[in-house]
């Protein structure tokens, strides 16, 4: 589908609220429009456990990777790489292995 449509309003961007403002800055008028079209009338959101998951199991399988560099590739403090890395009995790890 073509979202021109909406470029030809002035001010458009005036109708969104400051979340759907920051999504758009983020991904562009025409994706979240075609998001808006798949998801408007559903109550989906975003959670962070299945991010901070992927990225427990990233840092445990890296861990040749000096702990600040880690934390800054994944955006997150010292602290949690440490923390995550120093877990016992993680399966987290299996996400990596080549399934057979």
């Amino acid at each position: 589908m073509n979202y021109d449509w909406i470029k030809e309003i002035p001010n458009y961007l005036d109708f969104f609220t400051n979340d759907q403002k920051i999504m758009i800055e983020v991904v562009g008028i025409e994706k979240y429009m075609e998001l808006h079209e798949r998801f408007g009338s559903t109550s989906f959101y975003f959670s962070n456990q299945s991010m901070v998951y992927a990225k427990k199991a990233w840092a445990q399988k890296n861990r040749h990777i000096h702990y600040s560099e880690a934390a800054r590739i994944l955006g997150v403090s010292v602290q949690s790489i440490y923390n995550w890395r120093e877990e016992k009995n993680s399966d987290n790890l299996n996400l990596f292995e080549a399934k057979k």
